[in-house]
């Protein structure tokens, strides 16, 4: 049952990349980089340099994240300067290939 939700959920992902779209050559990213711009300004400025490293992407580059291995990924609120105000924050940890 847990693999049929896991091969659904990825089949989801797959149908719905609005970003990348599958070309004759491969695959072609140009609206992602398209994208990662026009969303910069309402990002962390170390989000967007990360998210638009093409080396992250490369999967000839030893910084690619294909092999990487999920370590943990926690999402917590914590508590703004704003009286009730709670805001996301995400960590992640990634293992990659040496």
């Amino acid at each position: 049952m847990r693999l049929r939700l896991i091969r659904r959920a990825l089949l989801v992902c797959v149908n719905e990349l609005k970003y990348i779209a599958k070309s004759k050559l491969g695959w072609d990213h140009t609206p992602y980089w398209d994208y990662l711009e026009s969303v910069k300004r309402l990002m962390p400025a170390n989000m967007h340099a990360f998210a638009s490293n093409s080396e992250n992407h490369d999967l000839t580059s030893p910084n690619s994240l294909h092999d990487s291995w999920l370590e943990y990924w926690k999402v917590s609120e914590i508590p703004t300067a704003e009286h009730g105000d709670r805001a996301t924050q995400i960590d992640v940890c990634l293992l990659t290939r040496p």
